[in-house]
């Protein structure tokens, strides 16, 4: 094809080697290399050349890449003066393309998916996790995978199970017979959303599949591909069909987006094409070249044609990259030293701090604002936590649990001062509601579930404005998950509710910004460029589990090796990231050895621990007062001088006489939350605990109960441990006997303080002694910690008995054993293992910490302060609070 003589001049060689070829092209573009310039002037070549817009039809891979090509061709067109229809230039994501040329249908939320995951393991106990990690981690995970897998066109019945069980071997905490049950499960939670999508519309895999599945789709006499190697098979296949001549812009070197379906070996299925290789750079400085394809040639050599000639077209050179080792608990704090030190060197300077999580992103935010530096972030560190703020509200509010409404005070979104709420948490429900009106008014604003969208609007929305951009997103992140709820589960009641909001995902944002500081994650990074980049590579952990591996089995049945496929691409993260950098490349990490080169100086790097920072709860809460129109409380909290902290906490520990092995907190934010201020739930877990020792004191007292269904296993368990333990100790000595203890005497403390708790059961033998101890975990990883628990319960038994204490052992009876993939069995166990001899030193050492906290107040709060919580609102809120007062002395 002739390339016009006007898009010569516009330029390089080897871009016009590209636009020239008429049939089929496949471009490895490398980085900085102009992909979508080529793109851009290849379409305007072919409009020149008398091809019609509606016969061109270019795609890309995220929506951000779509508005970068089409608003370029538009302008290209307006200013070139070329007479075509604009309104027929067709850009479009492979999304977009396929909803608007394929069956009309509503398209489902991808909360609907977590939604079904979650409640399906909760019914089937698929895991023994609790529900946090659930939520946080295994819903998550779970939504990928299947979202990975449907990106291969694979549903649940074209899966062959057996098969890939063929594939599947145990681990260190999974055995075999585990790993294959969970692959049932996995195919069973995909039938199980399937099922309820289907009569809710159909999701963004089903808007592809079915555009492939009809008989006649568009036609194009050109198809232009940009960023191929991110693409996933059944978007190659669209692309595929479509054309009658493509060409394609990708780099496998850049293959970072693996988690979504994009796969190198897509690449293959565009084999029958000219291959041609961008090397021309417009953006990093040569040095920065030369190191990227260092450390990439390092660990892979197949890429080396493609890396030989890749060098910056304007001759630019830079300084050499920098490699700084740094201290692992000082790399955040040092990551933002050096960008605050580089910034104040040269103002105009943009600076990127890039990452590899969005957990790093949180963690360098936060120090960031401690050191009053402006900048901006891809992703809002604070919305996950603010979430969980907001799903406490509203429990609090919808709830009947007394101990979820006094979590609900201590949410920013309670307008009640902080003082307030410690008083309120000493009373019962009824006490609570008539000793808090605000409480009782707000609940009974919620006439049904269908009223929560007021809880929003007056509460939540304007308190998080006072709580930054963060909140704020997670504020209407949350409230459009209740409005899917509403659609997708339609009449409900409390727990569908908070189950779907709180599995549901968070909103993000990318943000484009001039700010000279940018925090962003490398995937976010793609396609922009910064002056100066700090890279903080991350060493992940071997991440294939369980789960993974079911993923891997089943497309290995598909003649699809995932492993092979995912195996360098954390070496294509950095490389990416290398790339983003035009002038200045630093990368700091604990451990650098891998990140050494002849093309990079190596150097330490030292900087202050982190920066505290001084973060005014007290002014955000009096702010969320003033947008309720609490004028008054509003001016009453702000007031400096206000003293009740450190009076409240003398007052707990001046009531405090006793204590017992499950309230032993020696970390200060837990002791609060738990001791001080009882803010724990009253969960499953303790409610199966009282049934099992109600149980095993009536089958140790030969008494009749009856027995509920559900319970029914742990209650054989007992019975079969019972007649375990009596083969050696027939004689039951002991059942469900409660002592209290000076200190002095358990644990040689001179101290009158006490120590409390109560023996299960006592067997014995003639002269022989065993304290057994009913536990209901779900695996026995705390034997330890319940060890130093029965290691004072052993001399509680010789005081009260007047035995010596080498006549006595202890066991610990588990009757709720489940391994971790529940196959469907209940164990039992009587763990005879016996304390060290450290135990009684541990445990009073813990004492000893409580009783310093009893005599000297003034230490918990000074161990308080001292506790790294800036993480948790509420311990920020009591700093705060210690630092007023503490002031005022």
């Amino acid at each position: 094809m002739e390339v016009k003589e006007w898009i010569k001049s516009e330029l390089n060689e080897e871009k016009i080697k590209i636009i020239e070829h008429d049939g089929n092209v496949f471009v490895t573009a490398n980085p900085g290399t102009g992909k979508t310039l080529l793109l851009t002037f290849k379409y305007l070549n072919l409009l020149e050349s008398g091809i019609s817009p509606e016969d061109i039809l270019c795609l890309t891979f995220t929506t951000k890449a779509k508005k970068e090509l089409e608003d370029r061709l538009l302008k290209e067109i307006k200013d070139r003066k070329i007479e075509v229809n604009t309104s027929d230039v067709k850009v479009y994501t492979f999304h977009s393309f396929a909803l608007e040329n394929g069956e009309e249908a509503d398209i489902v939320s991808s909360n609907l998916l977590r939604y079904a995951i979650y409640e399906f393991f909760k019914e089937k106990e698929i895991l023994t996790y609790g529900d946090e990690y659930l939520i946080d981690t295994i819903v998550p995970k779970m939504e990928n995978l299947l979202r990975y897998l449907k990106s291969y066109g694979v549903m649940p019945k074209d899966i062959l199970i057996e098969k890939a069980k063929e594939f599947l071997e145990g681990d260190k905490k999974n055995t075999k017979e585990e790993v294959d049950q969970f692959a049932e499960y996995f195919i069973e939670t995909y039938e199980f959303y399937e099922k309820i999508k289907s009569t809710k519309g159909i999701d963004y895999s089903d808007m592809l599949l079915n555009f492939l599945k009809q008989k006649e789709v568009p036609k194009f006499k050109y198809v232009l591909v940009d960023e191929m190697q991110d693409v996933n098979q059944i978007e190659a296949k669209i692309a595929l069909r479509c054309a009658e001549t493509f060409v394609c812009v990708g780099d496998k070197k850049q293959a970072i987006m693996g988690f979504q379906g994009g796969s190198v070996s897509n690449l293959k299925l565009f084999k029958d094409s000219k291959h041609f290789i961008l090397s021309d750079n417009f953006r990093s400085g040569q040095e920065i070249l030369d190191y990227a394809r260092d450390r990439f040639n390092s660990v892979d050599e197949s890429n080396k044609e493609e890396l030989k000639t890749l060098k910056n077209a304007l001759g630019n050179h830079c300084d050499k990259p920098i490699v700084y080792s740094v201290e692992k608990e000082k790399l955040y704090s040092s990551a933002c030293e050096l960008a605050k030190e580089l910034s104040e060197k040269d103002s105009e300077r943009q600076i990127a701090i890039v990452v590899r999580t969005n957990n790093q992103i949180a963690k360098i935010t936060k120090e960031l604002k401690a050191r009053n530096l402006d900048f901006s972030s891809t992703y809002f560190s604070a919305s996950k936590d603010a979430k969980k703020e907001i799903m406490t509200f509203l429990k609090g509010i919808l709830s009947n649990d007394v101990k979820e409404m006094k979590n609900a005070l201590f949410s920013p979104f309670f307008p009640i001062e902080i003082q307030k709420a410690f008083d309120l948490c000493k009373l019962k429900e009824k006490e609570l509601l008539q000793n808090c009106p605000k409480l009782k008014e707000i609940r009974n604003e919620i006439k049904n579930l269908r009223d929560l969208d007021l809880l929003f609007e007056k509460y939540i929305i304007p308190t998080s404005v006072a709580y930054g951009s963060e909140y704020l997103l997670a504020s209407l992140s949350v409230r459009e998950s209740y409005r899917e709820s509403l659609t997708y589960l339609g009449e409900m009641d409390y727990k569908p509710l908070i189950d779907f909001m709180s599995s549901a995902d968070l909103q993000s944002q990318t943000i484009e910004s001039k700010k000279k500081i940018v925090v962003t994650t490398v995937h976010k990074s793609k396609g922009l460029q910064y002056d100066s980049v700090i890279y903080l590579p991350l060493k992940t952990r071997d991440n294939s589990n369980f789960q993974d591996r079911v993923v891997e089995s089943i497309l290995k049945t598909k003649d699809v090796n995932v492993e092979e496929e995912l195996l360098e691409e954390s070496l294509r993260i950095d490389f990416v990231a290398f790339t983003r950098a035009k002038k200045n490349l630093y990368v700091m990490s604990a451990d650098t050895q891998d990140y050494v080169s002849d093309f990079a100086e190596t150097k330490d790097y030292s900087s202050d621990e982190s920066v505290v920072s001084d973060l005014a709860e007290r002014s955000k809460k009096a702010f969320s007062l003033f947008v309720l129109k609490d004028y008054e409380r509003a001016k009453e909290y702000l007031e400096i001088d206000k003293s009740w902290l450190i009076s409240f906490v003398k007052g707990h520990f001046e009531e405090l006489d006793h204590i017992s092995f499950t309230s032993l907190n020696i970390k200060p934010l837990e002791y609060l939350k738990r001791n001080i201020l009882r803010l724990s739930s009253i969960g499953p877990a303790l409610d199966l605990g009282s049934k099992v020792h109600k149980y095993a004191e009536s089958l140790l007292k030969k008494e009749q109960i009856e027995v509920e269904e559900e319970y029914r296993i742990y209650f054989e368990n007992l019975k079969e441990l019972i007649e375990e333990i009596k083969k050696n100790y027939p004689e039951v000595e002991l059942i469900e006997e409660g002592f209290n203890y000076n200190v002095q005497d358990l644990f040689e403390i001179d101290s009158e303080f006490k120590f409390s708790g109560k023996l299960d059961a006592v067997f014995r033998s003639g002269e022989e002694y065993l304290i057994v101890d009913w536990k209901t975990s779900r695996n026995d990883s705390n034997g330890g910690e319940y060890r130093q628990q029965l290691s004072a319960y052993k001399r509680a038994l010789s005081l009260m008995k007047g035995i010596k204490e080498d006549k006595i052992k202890v066991a610990i009876g588990y009757v709720g054993l489940r391994a971790n993939i529940n196959l469907g069995e209940t164990e039992k166990k009587l763990d005879i293992a016996q304390p060290r001899v450290t135990a009684m030193k541990t445990l009073s050492k813990k004492v000893e910490k409580i009783i310093e906290w009893k005599e000297n107040p003034e230490k918990y709060l000074e161990d308080f302060t001292c506790e790294n919580n800036k993480d948790d609102r509420l311990a920020l809120a009591i700093c705060e609070q210690i630092k007023v007062e503490n002031g005022n002395k």
